[in-house]
């Protein structure tokens, strides 16, 4: 049985989804998984083929099925941002860690810093469950969305899901050519 999809276009009449299309939204959000899994196993460099997934769903199904690419729109736009997100995230922090240690170490020899070292460990604590708990948090999401889109439900990831739908609607709009 399935559920009534509001399609990408504000004008669109409210239909019924096929079990195809269905299939490849869940598809598209669960190639995150895919993606996590295959980056995990290479290091990340892996990941990176993977991360296209969706977005080739979404050239396939651009003019077939608004749900299909919407839900594939959303997948890609999640994987972009969390891959670049998290590679910049894991850059600064890095560079973040070494300046507080390097000012912790220089500092110790004149006994401040030793006031320092526990926040320094804080600090790295901290910033490593992040980068721990940012894929998980993200896969989450995916696999909410690969159940939603799976029984028709037409799933909006926070905050993300209102900018694909937009993007979506402004790239759907047919345009006149001018005369």
């Amino acid at each position: 049985m399935s559920e009534v999809v509001k399609p990408r276009s504000n004008t669109a009449a409210l239909r019924e989804t096929t079990s195809e299309e269905r299939t490849w939204a869940a598809l598209a959000h669960a190639s995150t998984l895919l993606t996590m899994l295959v980056s995990l196993s290479t290091l990340g460099i892996g990941g990176l083929l993977f991360v296209f997934v969706p977005f080739a769903i979404y050239l396939v199904y651009k003019d077939k099925s608004d749900f299909v690419a919407y839900h594939a729109a959303q997948a890609f736009t999640l994987q972009i941002i969390g891959t670049v997100g998290l590679f910049v995230a894991v850059l600064v922090g890095i560079i973040v860690l070494v300046l507080i240690w390097v000012i912790t170490g220089l500092l110790s020899v004149i006994l401040i810093g030793l006031l320092l070292i526990p926040i320094a460990v804080l600090l790295t604590v901290a910033f490593a469950l992040l980068i721990v708990a940012v894929p998980f948090v993200i896969g989450g999401f995916s696999i909410a969305a690969t159940i939603e889109a799976g029984s028709g439900k037409n799933y909006r990831y926070p905050y993300l899901g209102d900018w694909v739908s937009e993007w979506t609607s402004r790239s759907s709009t047919p345009t006149t050519p001018a005369v």
